[in-house]
């Protein structure tokens, strides 16, 4: 009898572990990664420091059902862009059908931090929001090419915009910025005849700047290009008594941001200055400014005249450009030239913070012909489909271990009390 009673409970205590166990809701099943072939290349097989580069990316879908919502971006040096038209990462995204190839042509990058002896492109792509996974790194080598050069700082007394005898300025310091970030990379003090020497400068363009003033002379700044030759360089211009103060309004900026720079004009000579306008850069982190946005200081207008012992005050504001994140500042350079010619440069510099978006360096492929990098996919196990009757919340516990566990103490039990009442019989 004890036998039959135990059996009866024990197959009620199974069935009810068996509906348990079907009750129990299975866990989501988190989406597939796409399967996407990644292939970078660049233009050339090696470059030069002060180059520009050209990279092509081809995408293709190598899974067996559509890869939805794709999109892209790449990320090099004066090359930060989002992929175009439908792989746009400000869009939705694109769709892919399966062995569907995409290839994507970015041109001109140029490769000017003189301290870079290997050109590195980030590609991440991938479905949005795309993450630090989906990054590919591609890479090809730079060769560093330096040379000397020498030049000559001189005040154009006559007028005739060339260098005669007596005009060289002696004992001024002189200064070589990289156009890359603006920071000074060599610096020299000409001699007794205006003349200077700069050894093992990175063949590529930089900024030559005459860092001190000498009263009636105004200098403006060169952008040299060094190569095999030496050149002279830094004509001073026709003597003016122009000064500028010029600044930042803030010390820090976000790519998009508005940043206002403000600017005071004197006149410190003994006429009447006329004509007076702006010629910006145009480089990839300089604040890009609209013509309107400078008033009556218009580059395209007839110029403003500034009497003799007068000083104007005014300011321009612009948008932080997506460049000056790569550089790691936005810089204002701009000439003010007048009727007579180039009076002054009016200059200034603000940090940026970099841009976000980090591609780890645990995806490298380096391709100077086309080489294949593919993502790991990771797919769950496939969990029991959801019923209808699954509307209990789930709390994250494991609901068949909790039933087997109560299920055993039950039958311990059950048994204990059944061998003590035996007992008892007997």
């Amino acid at each position: 009898m004890i036998s039959a009673r135990f059996s009866r409970l024990s197959a009620f205590v199974a069935v009810a572990f068996l509906g348990l166990a079907v009750g129990a809701p299975a866990s989501a099943q988190e989406p597939a990664k796409p399967r996407l072939e990644v292939i970078g290349t660049f233009d050339k097989e090696s470059y030069t420091i002060g180059d520009s580069y050209d990279f092509t990316v081809k995408i293709r879908n190598l899974g067996d059902t559509p890869a939805e919502n794709i999109v892209g971006l790449v990320r090099g040096q004066l090359m930060n862009r989002t992929f175009p038209g439908d792989l746009s990462s400000e869009g939705p995204g694109a769709t892919l059908a399966p062995g569907e190839t995409r290839e994507l042509k970015f041109e001109e990058g140029w490769i000017l931090n003189p301290s870079t002896d290997t050109l590195v492109v980030n590609v991440i792509v991938g479905a949005k929001p795309v993450t630090l996974a989906d990054g590919h790194q591609f890479s090809v080598p730079v060769k560093v090419v330096t040379h000397p050069l020498d030049g000559l700082v001189y005040a154009d007394r006559n007028g005739n915009k060339k260098p005669d005898a007596g005009e060289g300025l002696p004992g001024l310091p002189v200064e070589v910025f990289t156009i890359y970030n603006y920071k000074v990379i060599q610096r020299a003090v000409t001699d007794d005849t205006g003349r200077f020497h700069l050894k093992a400068l990175p063949s590529m363009r930089h900024q030559v700047m005459v860092a001190a003033q000498t009263p009636g002379v105004v200098f403006g700044s060169d952008y040299v290009a060094v190569d095999q030759t030496t050149v002279e360089v830094l004509g001073a211009v026709t003597p003016s008594r122009v000064s500028a103060t010029v600044g930042f309004s803030e010390r820090h900026y976000e790519v998009g941001d508005s940043a206002k720079v403000s600017i005071q004009i004197a006149n410190l000579g003994d006429a009447t200055v006329h004509g007076l306008k702006p010629k910006c850069e145009s480089s990839a982190g300089h604040l890009t400014i609209s013509d309107e946005a400078w008033g009556e200081w218009d580059p395209k207008g007839g110029g403003v005249s500034l009497d003799q012992g007068i000083t104007k005050s005014f300011s321009v504001t612009g948008t932080v450009p997506a460049g000056a994140a790569d550089l790691g500042n936005v810089s204002f350079t701009c000439y003010l030239n007048s009727a007579q010619g180039a009076v002054t440069t009016l200059s200034a510099v603000a940090e940026v913070k970099a841009d976000s978006v980090v591609v780890p360096t645990t995806t490298t492929t380096v391709a100077t012909t086309p080489t294949t990098t593919t993502p790991t996919t990771t797919t769950p196990v496939p969990q029991a489909a959801k019923g209808p009757a699954d509307d209990l919340p789930d709390t994250g516990a494991n609901v068949i271990g909790l039933a087997v566990g109560a299920v055993a103490a039950l039958l311990a039990g059950v048994g204990a009390i059944l061998f003590a009442r035996r007992r008892r019989s007997a």
